[in-house]
């Protein structure tokens, strides 16, 4: 998803009433921008200078005046002027003004305000007082700049030669950027959509409606970026995708400074208007902003936050008093993204888009230091405790199949802002230039490679087909992939052909599958597989499938069974968030490695096998938007558990065994601040009855002790015991544990490396050890443990490791202990 965010959000820059107004506000006596000073115009409409002091004023109304107010100064009244855009203002201070009071003792008048928000919360909020309620919500995105502020000078640049002026350069950028600007913005979105509350669950998204220029399919994964929360008593708060210490918490309390700067006027009354900033000043830019809370009922009447960093953020949430509520309701939202004044760094959208200060510091005014992201978001028809069903679905995000395909007349029932002849302008100038560059195409390509497809026509292919490495087969050279949603959404063929340079021998697999139920994901297939799979290994069948260019581990395998199987399967999300598959197979079994399994007093390297399998992935934490094209994941909780058993029949279609084999993981991340966290993982697994090596457990080992010495030296798997020799041990019943301390990338000019901590320790042990013969093992019911460090991101996604193996099963040998490896990080994949 990450490469499809910065594609859209680079998307505008391949395509190239009365009027407002702006300023700024200072104190006249030291010349320091005044913060968040008020600012009413003729036509009563409140405004508010940013923490630069800045302000802009946009009305449809003719504007004679306007004050500007500040606690502490005396208000100055201006009057308008048509051929005046800028206003500095300079206010006096008052001979009497206080010094400024910030919140340290806990009697403070503002930390008392904030602290009674806090008691007054569950009477104030709305998803604790009423069982259900439902809003609509229209949403337009705008990139766009003032076209009043870009000169439209055209710069011309001279030299001298020969005792002459020539001139070299013509600069018509900014000329040529106003004239665009005067015509259309550069970008345009919009979005309808209703949100609907059942207490006991959370607020779910229905998207009726939406329009993006220059794409006729809707670029779903910018959908379910969260700009802002709706709602303002959680201990965090969303702004621009990101979580911040709510300053309306017990966390906030401790986060942040306040001071209030003013009472106003609302439609119910007055409010204190709050000021508030973190106390510890970071590198890292911190919320700051207004709350403004009603003095009789103590509930937020309105936010204006703010993150000031090379970009800046600007949020306003607004709220109106709705009395059949007998409630403030959060009415509208305005998201303003711009280029900033300092060098703090800031990650916006779960740190998908990076900002960081470099140490160029050019005060030229670019074209580019005008353009701002806009987000408004309209929120009306509440209701509340209504009768009418409200909609059930578990996923967070529902998107409509004909979202793109809605008239004007049903736009039109639900817009609460206007369409200028501006706005539609950039539809028509982008939808053709999207045309023109073929942007929809680009988008789909990008979407695919993310999950390792190139869609050619009717079919993707499987880019992880195409090349492999390992000991048995050499290099294993192959094609294949399956066909795509132009060819059907509701049938699917797959298959893929590959070919081993070192066993000369191919292997294929093909297989078809229907689609039963859409929106629980639910398919039910037949395939035929004649392949190689690694002995003894964790074989889940809901694992993880993210695409990467290469499996390190891979080149070290040698020990592979070959299996011919008919396999019939059916997959089905119970919930969007755990995912279950039920398999049965028959087939042909076969070790390709020196090995036999002793069964009734007969030695046999191959045998067939009924298998009935069932698995269940379970992602508690993670959020999901289902589209007309899928599920997607649209936020990580970074927990997963996976578990899956299977059941082994004796002479049933063949079968020659009876067993029971199950097996687990479970993985949590625990994020601490500034990009560190820890990452824990436990897995293993259990046989009941006698099983061959292909269903038993080598632990994941990635190690062989070859000479000379520097042989050793390979590549890093993930998760695997980089000291453990492959097939050193083996366990019908085992255990793992390991600890991973993510450090943040270290910032070295042109390196950047990121150190990870690991230490890993496992427990086994294998019943009827004389059943399996002609292979050495050990088991390690002592446990076996190492520890080591990676160091990633040195070249190119390449880095090191170095791991030592101690404990019971450490080698006499020191060398022998020690594994170095290159590790490989680069991959696509969400």
């Amino acid at each position: 998803m990450k490469q499809l965010i910065y594609l859209f959000l680079l998307f505008p820059i391949f395509v190239f009433s009365q009027n407002p107004f702006n300023g700024i506000v200072k104190n006249a006596k030291t010349n320091e921008p005044l913060s968040f000073a008020n600012i009413t115009t003729s036509d009563q409409k409140i405004y508010y200078t940013n923490t630069f002091g800045k302000f802009e004023i946009h009305s449809n109304k003719l504007i004679q005046s306007f004050t500007v107010s500040y606690v502490g100064f005396y208000p100055k009244t201006i009057k308008y002027q048509s051929d005046i855009n800028y206003y500095e203002v300079l206010l006096a201070p008052k001979t009497e003004q206080l010094n400024e009071v910030v919140i340290e003792a806990s009697d403070n008048l503002a930390l008392r305000i904030i602290k009674q928000v806090l008691a007054t919360e569950p009477q104030n909020n709305i998803l604790k007082k009423f069982d259900n309620f439902n809003y609509d919500a229209y949403t337009k995105i705008v990139v766009t700049a003032n076209p009043d502020s870009i000169s439209s000078k055209i710069d011309t640049v001279f030299s001298t030669e020969n005792e002459k002026r020539v001139l070299k350069k013509i600069d018509s950028s900014s000329f040529k950027m106003k004239n665009i600007l005067d015509k259309r913005h550069l970008y345009i979105s919009e979005k309808i959509s209703n949100h609907h509350y059942k207490k006991g669950s959370e607020i779910k998204e229905q998207v009726l409606a939406t329009r993006m220029a220059g794409l006729k399919q809707p670029f779903f994964e910018l959908l379910a970026l969260n700009f802002s929360d709706f709602h303002i008593y959680d201990a965090n708060y969303i702004v621009a995708g990101n979580n911040y210490p709510n300053p309306i918490s017990s966390q906030g309390i401790n986060e942040y400074r306040f001071k209030i700067l003013d009472t106003v006027k609302t439609s119910k009354g007055r409010s204190f208007m709050i000021y508030f900033k973190p106390k510890k000043i970071k590198t890292t830019a911190g919320l700051e902003g207004l709350l403004f809370i009603d003095d009789t009922h103590f509930a937020i009447t309105k936010l204006i936050l703010e993150l000031k960093a090379i970009i800046y953020v600007r949020l306003n949430h607004e709220f109106e008093y709705d009395t059949a509520l007998n409630n403030w309701f959060s009415c509208n939202k305005e998201l303003v993204i711009t280029k900033g004044m300092n060098q703090n760094n800031i990650s916006l959208f779960g740190n998908m888009v990076k900002f960081e200060s470099s140490k160029k510091n050019d005060h030229k005014k670019e074209v580019a230091d005008f353009i701002y992201f806009s987000s408004k978001t309209f929120n009306s028809n509440l209701k509340i405790n209504s009768d009418k069903k409200i909609p059930s679905f578990a996923e967070k995000i529902r998107i409509s199949d004909d979202v793109h395909q809605k008239s004007e007349e049903f736009w039109n029932l639900y817009r609460t802002d206007s369409i200028t002849q501006r706005d539609s302008k950039t539809y028509i100038v982008i939808d053709s230039i999207a045309q023109k560059y073929k942007i929809e195409h680009k988008i789909e390509l990008f979407r695919e490679l993310s999950k390792g497809y190139v869609p050619l026509n009717f079919f993707s292919l499987n880019l992880g087909k195409i090349l492999t490495l390992n000991q048995y087969e050499g290099l294993r050279l192959g094609f294949g992939g399956e066909t795509n949603h132009r060819f059907s959404t509701n049938y699917k063929i797959e298959g893929y052909l590959a070919y081993g340079t070192k066993d000369n021998d191919f292997k294929y697999h093909y297989g078809a599958s229907t689609r039963l139920n859409k929106y629980h994901n639910t398919w039910i297939g037949l395939t035929y597989t004649n392949d190689l799979k690694e002995a003894a290994a964790m074989d889940f069948m809901l694992e993880n499938t993210s695409f990467s260019l290469l499996n390190p581990r891979n080149l070290n395998i040698s020990d592979f069974y070959h299996h011919k199987n008919y396999t019939f399967q059916v997959k089905h999300d119970i919930l969007p968030e755990l995912e279950s598959q039920l398999q049965l197979s028959a087939g042909n079994y076969e070790t390709v490695f020196k090995y036999a399994f002793q069964k009734d007093g007969e030695l046999k390297n191959d045998y067939d096998l009924t298998n009935l399998s069932i698995g269940f992935l379970y992602r508690p934490f993670d959020k999901y938007m289902k589209t007309p094209v899928g599920k997607t994941k649209i936020s990580s909780g970074y927990t997963d558990f996976l578990f899956q058993t299977t059941q082994s029949f004796n002479d049933l279609l063949d079968g020659n065994y009876n067993f029971t084999r199950f097996i687990f993981r479970a993985s949590h991340r625990i994020p601490f601040y500034n990009e560190n966290y820890l990452y824990l993982m436990l897995q293993g697994g259990l046989v009941v009855g006698d099983a061959p090596i292909t269903h038993l457990f080598n632990a994941t080992p990635n190690y062989s002790h070859k000479y000379p010495w520097i042989k050793r030296v390979t590549f890093g798997g993930k998760n695997s015991f980089e000291t453990m020799q492959y097939n050193e041990f083996l366990s019908d019943r085992f255990v793992m544990f390991q600890v991973h301390q993510h450090l943040k990338k270290f910032n070295l000019g042109k390196f950047k490396p990121q150190v990870t901590l690991i230490s890993r320790a496992a427990f086994g042990n294998l019943s009827n050890k004389e059943n399996h013969q002609q292979i050495q093992y050990k088991t390690m019911e002592k446990g076996y443990f190492e520890s080591g460090m990676e160091m990633n991101n040195l070249f190119k996604g390449f880095g090191a490791s170095a791991f030592y193996r101690f404990g019971p099963y450490h080698h006499q040998d020191i060398s022998n202990n020690i594994a170095l490896k290159v590790t490989y990080k680069l991959s696509l994949g969400f």
